[in-house]
């Protein structure tokens, strides 16, 4: 295995790599890193060190910004998202790979304001707005121009402080669990709960083949950027 086919095989995994000065950082989801891995990991480091270095140099001399995709009936997928789009069709409408976060807000809440910040995100990353079909037998990925966010609300606020507690818990864990037509579905989707005039919860979900847990730092930082600009 070359280095960088071990590379992609890591990402495929949500193994993050990072280089500071000449050492290697590993962060990885628990269990993604097999005997196999680590073997493999350890056996390449140096030449691991050296493409992420030449990377690293190359990315400040040239960075260029990210361009959109043009529009294309036929988007072939990656390693990783072919991985996830094969165990779908192996168990269909299962939630394994839903990545479901609840944040909580307290203080005054602009609900346009965080309906705007979403679309806006959303608007921001094809891969929010990409589907999976099938063609062939094969999947290729759809993105959609035009997809607007809908941001779902429920208002819980009437309920004693007990039952409130206990039907946030079901709702978070009801919207963990509703699993994604990877063919027809938006693969995001959020829903802000209303427990009183300055306290909500947002669930938002995504789906594994179009997120990881490297994204969330991005999507944070807009959510904030983007919500005080609206607001």
């Amino acid at each position: 295995m070359s280095v960088d086919e071990l590379l992609t095989k890591l990402r495929s995994v949500d193994v993050n790599l990072v280089l500071e000065g000449d050492e290697l950082r590993v962060s990885a989801p628990k269990g993604a890193l097999d005997a196999e891995l680590r073997d493999q990991l350890s056996n390449n480091k140096a030449a691991i060190i050296k493409a992420l270095g030449s990377a690293k140099r190359t990315t400040t001399l040239s960075a260029q910004p990210i361009e959109r995709l043009k529009p294309s009936p036929d988007y072939p997928v990656s390693f990783a998202q072919e991985r996830l789009w094969f165990l779908d069709q192996l168990e269909p409408g299962k939630a394994f790979y839903n990545m479901p976060l609840a944040i909580r807000l307290h203080g005054e809440l602009s609900i346009p304001a965080l309906g705007r910040t979403l679309n806006a995100i959303v608007s921001r990353h094809q891969t929010l707005r990409t589907r999976f079909a099938s063609r062939n037998g094969r999947p290729i990925q759809v993105i959609d121009e035009d997809s607007k966010f809908e941001l779902l609300q429920e208002d819980l606020s009437a309920m004693q402080a007990g039952t409130r507690d206990t039907q946030l818990a079901l709702r978070i864990r009801q919207e963990s669990l509703l699993p994604f037509d990877l063919a027809h579905d938006s693969l995001v989707r959020g829903k802000l709960l209303r427990l009183s005039e300055r306290d909500h919860v947002l669930l938002f979900t995504m789906h594994h083949i179009i997120s990881d847990g490297w994204s969330m730092g991005v999507l944070f930082r807009e959510l904030g950027a983007c919500y005080a600009a609206f607001s």
